[in-house]
């Protein structure tokens, strides 16, 4: 038998859940990190630290993979990394002395755009940039490159690359203001 797992350090609640949630499931089923690492694509490290509580693991398929050979519900790993992506996202925005971000039906004006753009990227877990035209039937309607500008305030965004964005992360048209 291996050594015990550390304690879960100081962290947000979400992160604590998250790292909590993942490694009762892994005791549950009575696994240890090598025989986990033998039901994924990943190494056993990686799935130490998904579940250590220190930082949300980037990629969202690390959590997937450990709750499938965990036999937990993916859906419910999937919120639980969401949330906490979500948290650690605001936590940055906070620390950088960023507005809070406004819902994509009051904007009023460009930062109330921008505002709206970033919470709706946070809100969905900060899925990779590559990934998002993809979720709009992969007509080249969301490049990444123009994505990243418009996340970093580098670019202003035009109407189309606004609806393309918004119906990305599932806000129907009618919710959207003129």
């Amino acid at each position: 038998m291996g050594r015990r797992e550390n304690p879960i350090g100081q962290c947000g609640r979400s992160l604590h859940s998250l790292a909590a949630w993942l490694r009762a499931g892994r005791e549950a089923a009575g696994l240890s990190y090598e025989q986990l690492a033998a039901r994924t694509e990943f190494s056993a490290d990686t799935l130490a630290r998904a579940a250590s509580g220190r930082s949300v693991p980037r990629n969202l398929q690390v959590v997937l993979a450990y709750a499938r050979a965990c036999g937990l519900p993916v859906r419910e790993a999937e919120k639980y990394w969401k949330l906490a992506r979500r948290d650690e996202a605001r936590a940055l925005s906070v620390l950088s002395g960023r507005r809070g971000g406004v819902h994509i039906s009051v904007v009023k004006d460009f930062a109330d755009l921008h505002s709206a753009i970033i919470e709706l990227y946070q809100n969905a877990g900060r899925p990779p940039l590559r990934n998002l035209d993809a979720r709009i039937g992969g007509l080249g309607r969301l490049p990444h490159s123009t994505a990243g500008r418009v996340l970093k305030g580098k670019s202003t965004p035009s109407r189309l690359f606004v609806l393309a964005f918004a119906e990305a992360f599932g806000v129907r048209r009618s919710d959207l203001p003129e």
